[in-house]
């Protein structure tokens, strides 16, 4: 475990000192040991931990590229480790950071992907993703409330309620900002 974390935190020194190439390299060879060497929870904290930081720092447009290349190498560790667990986790964290920096047309394409991630094979909603979904169905509706899409938002709201009426989810998540817009978009 000690070689993880000297990994990892010459990953966050290299970035602090703006070698960005050096800490991809170094967060690349932190992926190796989700595979084998770590259990999957101190994977997961070490991950996000990094993820964390890198964010922070992606202010300049060299930061950013590197925070987009740690998400990538972050998404194909886990796509090959097939653990989809961490992978949902990982591109809903990735949706939230598009969010946050409005973002819309990449926060589309993954709110997109993560629907399909979510679904079973002949389209519907898998329940055992329920919590997965959720999170997705508030970051869309998010997303159309910012944008003042109000068609779309009426139509995932009513959506929604037709899943909380097949007790997949419990209604009661939309963001305050959109709670008016539906109203709104209703009438």
């Amino acid at each position: 475990m000690a070689d993880t974390t000297r990994s990892g935190g010459l990953a966050v020194v290299a970035s602090m000192t703006d070698s960005f190439p050096q800490a991809i390299e170094h967060y690349r060879e932190l992926l190796t040991y989700v595979k084998s060497a770590v259990t999957r929870n101190y994977s997961e904290k070490s991950i996000n931990n990094m993820l964390d930081y890198i964010e922070k720092g992606s202010d300049d447009e060299r930061a950013y590229h590197c925070m987009e290349n740690f998400y990538s190498q972050t998404l194909e560790s886990f796509q090959s480790t097939h653990n989809e667990r961490l992978w949902l986790k990982t591109n809903i964290k990735l949706a939230r950071l598009w969010l946050d920096r409005k973002e819309y047309g990449q926060l589309s394409r993954q709110v997109r992907e993560l629907h399909k991630a979510c679904q079973r094979e002949d389209g519907s909603d898998d329940p055992s993703k329920g919590t997965y979904s959720l999170e997705i169905y508030a970051l869309e509706i998010q997303m159309y409330a910012d944008t003042r899409n109000n068609k779309r938002l009426k139509v995932r709201c009513i959506d929604i309620e037709g899943l909380a009426q097949a007790n997949y989810l419990t209604v009661g998540f939309i963001p305050a900002s959109a709670q008016g817009q539906v109203r709104g978009a209703s009438s």
